[in-house]
């Protein structure tokens, strides 16, 4: 999984990238290249995580905010359908407001009014 995952850091925000695998004399990396088929075609390994656990949702809201803004309280119906306290939880407000402080979130400069922090 971890392989998957930063080979899909370079293409986020819809950019165009390309991820290059250099294989070295490890005993797994001789195994891949003999075998790649096992490499491309095995299924992701499921990952289980406690989404309560704040060190967690704390390094999740600070990709979050990277990838876009933040909208922890519902403010406009039209600027924000639906808050993202609904996809982080109601540990949010407070690990949002200890970020802010530390000075890892602040509002956002496109729009410093619409509530969303970035």
């Amino acid at each position: 999984a971890s392989l998957w995952q930063q080979a899909g850091r370079a293409g986020r925000r819809t950019q165009a990238s390309l991820s290059i695998y250099i294989m070295y004399q490890s005993p797994l990396d001789q195994y891949f290249m003999s075998n790649p088929d096992s490499l491309f075609s095995a299924t992701i390994e499921r990952a289980c995580i406690d989404p309560s656990n704040q060190k967690v949702l704390e390094k999740h809201l600070l990709c979050a905010a990277y990838e876009s803004p933040l909208f922890p309280r519902h403010v406009d119906v039209r600027a924000s359908p639906t808050t993202d306290r609904a996809f982080f939880g109601s540990a949010m407000e407070e690990v949002v407001a200890r970020l802010v402080v530390e000075g890892g979130l602040g509002r956002n400069p496109r729009n410093a009014q619409d509530g969303s922090l970035w």
